[in-house]
């Protein structure tokens, strides 16, 4: 289903010092196609080629390639940190975190920390502005960013969360948290409950 929510550009997107981008999601592994090359995407601040903030995804490349990733732009570059997961792993419904403290970027798998990396120095994110796209990513080549599976109460935090606060919220419904807080239930809407986002339903 060639389809994602489209959040406009809003500072709240982007906190500069550290983030995590947090969802539950099913992947289904088995039916990426090879041979064309996929981007499967959960989250992605700023769609427009080269200019992302944050990416949170599966590139499957060409070879239906089974990784989890995310990176952002942070100072002159980007930062990123992969796992490597194993065929049907993310099937069920699996709670996936991301983190970023200005240095260290982590991955967590229900709240266990799976992978993280450590840049050579801190370096805040670098703001690009435009809009917060989820289940989807860039425009280019349509349907191949698509996210193949399902996704739910996507959170963005504007701080790195630990592996304790992760697991003390990953199986609640969130909104009206304090702070610059971004939470969307997907809950038959394109919603940020806790600060008022509106984003826009888009595809099928």
């Amino acid at each position: 289903v060639d389809g994602g929510i489209d959040v406009p550009a809003h500072p709240l997107l982007v906190p500069p010092t550290g983030l995590t981008v947090e969802a539950w999601i099913a992947y289904d592994d088995r039916t990426i196609a090879t041979g064309a090359f996929h981007w499967p995407t959960i989250a992605r601040q700023n769609i427009s080629p080269g200019q992302e903030v944050f990416n949170f995804r599966v590139p499957a490349s060409n070879n239906a390639s089974r990784t989890l990733e995310f990176y952002v732009r942070a100072g002159t570059g980007t930062q990123r940190v992969s796992y490597a997961f194993a065929a049907n792993e993310f099937v069920p419904f699996t709670h996936v975190a991301a983190t970023y403290d200005g240095q260290v970027l982590k991955l967590y798998k229900n709240g266990a920390e799976v992978a993280s990396f450590t840049a050579a120095t801190a370096n805040e994110l670098v703001n690009n502005g435009g809009i917060l796209r989820i289940g989807n990513g860039d425009p280019v080549s349509p349907g191949r960013e698509t996210w193949n599976g399902l996704l739910d109460e996507v959170r963005i935090w504007p701080m790195a969360r630990t592996a304790a606060e992760i697991q003390a919220t990953m199986h609640q419904s969130l909104a009206n948290v304090a702070g610059r807080v971004l939470t969307f239930p997907l809950d038959g809407h394109a919603v940020d409950t806790s600060n008022g986002l509106v984003g826009t339903l888009f595809g099928s």
